[in-house]
């Protein structure tokens, strides 16, 4: 388990087994991010079921994905807008595609304003 920074905040990271947090079965998460307990739990891949046939390579990719996935979450919810954005169909910081759009290009994003010498 480590401590990351979130806008000052402190949340922990963990790793857990399939088993170990019903979350995952419950859900079908393979991570999540607990904004009332500042903490980010990802599943580990050598525990989730369909996975035990996948690469290495795979399956660490996979929980990279989701870390970066939960970490968006996180950032969002300090922002105070994982509440202050109701509308009908949920708060837009909770829409699964957009976060998971962030977590898939920020790297990219950061290299381009680093290139542009925007950082």
């Amino acid at each position: 388990m480590r401590t990351i920074d979130i806008l000052t905040v402190p949340y922990t990271i963990e790793f857990k087994d399939f088993d170990a947090d019903p979350h995952f079965k419950k859900y079908s998460w393979c991570g999540y991010c607990d904004f009332y307990g500042k903490r980010i739990v990802i599943c580990n891949p050598d525990s989730m079921r369909g996975f035990e046939d996948q690469p290495r390579r795979s399956r660490t990719k996979m929980w990279k994905h989701a870390l970066r996935h939960e970490i968006v979450h996180a950032f969002l919810n300090e922002s105070g807008l994982e509440a202050c954005s109701f509308s009908y169909d949920g708060p837009w910081p909770k829409n699964e595609e957009m976060v998971d759009w962030i977590a898939c290009q920020a790297a990219k994003i950061v290299k381009a304003w680093r290139e542009a010498g925007a950082i």
